[in-house]
């Protein structure tokens, strides 16, 4: 069973660093392979989105392909073309999340707990999400928020893994504003709250700046470029980009964009529309 021996890497605990910083060997070498092999059988790495990211640590395991959901190697929820087919939501998930996927991840992170006090490990501290390039970042988002929410005592670090050019499995960060919304502190260092809401080939860049009295809009990846670059001139010290996907956005459109940010706002973080409160 893949379950036992991923958990064995999930749960070695924080991972340790060799000299000048680079990530040990011993921590990721052995964990992409198996993450790998087991994508190519459910629905291969090639589709997979491209981009660019990091190194990948090991956590516990998505795979979402277009017609299901599993966590490791158990499947948890149905898809059809990437979408739910079970979409009763679950009275406890703030987020409104579907109760398979609410349930699914609990019993997960129970397990995980028993695990760790049995073998005296820790628990794991990510999730990372192997996600189909044409499945709807909807589908994602709902996957993303039942993990989340379900983790006792603190919601873990997210990843999505990519097909990095020339690079191997990679993965890029991301956050998840919270399912109440948001409201920024006077002074905060996210006062900029630059956000993008974004599908159908349209985006929409807002910020707490006085130029912004209006949404500015872009029609293409090069313009949203040009203005988060001017935004980037202006206020260098700001790091974070708040995007907003309509439930036409897929995996991998939403890719492209954070590589294009990436270089000037590295600190992605998704959100299903919730209010974001600036100062």
């Amino acid at each position: 069973m893949l379950w036992p021996l991923m958990l064995a890497v999930a749960l070695a605990g924080p991972q340790a660093k060799s000299v000048g910083g680079a990530a040990s060997p011993r921590t990721t070498s052995g964990f992409a392979p198996v993450v790998i092999h087991h994508v190519n059988q459910v629905m291969g790495t090639e589709h997979l989105p491209e981009g660019r990211g990091q190194v990948v640590y090991p956590g516990m395991f998505v795979v979402l392909a277009t017609d299901r959901v599993q966590i490791f190697d158990r499947d948890v929820a149905a898809l059809d073309g990437g979408r739910l087919t079970d979409t009763t939501v679950e009275p406890e998930c703030r987020s409104r999340c579907p109760a398979t996927l609410y349930h699914a991840f609990r019993e997960q992170w129970l397990s995980a707990a028993l695990e760790s006090v049995t073998f005296a490990l820790g628990m794991p501290q990510r999730v990372l999400f192997a996600a189909h390039a044409e499945l709807p970042t909807k589908t994602l988002l709902a996957v993303a928020y039942a993990a989340a929410e379900t983790r006792p005592v603190q919601p873990p670090a997210l990843s999505l893994l990519i097909n990095g050019a020339g690079r191997g499995l990679q993965a890029i960060k991301f956050h998840l504003l919270p399912p109440q919304g948001l409201e920024v502190r006077r002074g905060a260092g996210a006062a900029l709250g630059m956000t993008i809401t974004f599908g159908q080939g349209r985006y929409a860049v807002t910020a707490n700046d006085p130029d912004f009295v209006a949404p500015r809009q872009a029609q293409n990846l090069a313009g949203v470029r040009s203005i988060t670059r001017a935004l980037k001139k202006r206020y260098p010290g700001k790091q974070t980009v708040v995007l907003v996907p309509d439930d036409t956005v897929s995996v991998r459109e939403l890719v492209e964009l954070t590589t294009v940010l990436r270089e000037d706002f590295p600190r992605v973080v998704l959100s299903q529309g919730q209010e974001l409160i600036l100062p």
